[in-house]
């Protein structure tokens, strides 16, 4: 990879400050992936963990909801919370 980020800024031009890629140039470019099974080794991994981040939204969206609704209840309950146990 940082050989392949060589070759692009060597390919760079522009003077204002914006540096600028050449589509010619970068269709002449040879990319190198990595292998098939290295391929769907990443797309599996990728799928597990985007499913983790689904159940974590999830999660966490009902966990607001739940908050929500309980914060509601208790303010417009007349019903006083029990008071926690003092240690002895």
């Amino acid at each position: 990879l940082e050989a392949s980020q060589t070759d692009l800024e060597a390919l760079a031009t522009g003077s204002t400050g914006q540096t600028e890629l050449n589509k010619g140039s970068l269709l002449e470019m040879r990319v190198e992936l990595p292998d098939r099974s290295t391929q769907e080794q990443c797309v599996r991994l990728l799928k597990s963990v985007n499913e983790v981040l689904a159940i974590a939204e999830q999660t966490s969206t009902s966990a607001r909801a739940l908050r929500y609704a309980l914060l509601q209840q208790t303010i417009n309950s007349p019903t006083q919370l029990p008071r926690p146990e003092s240690a002895e």
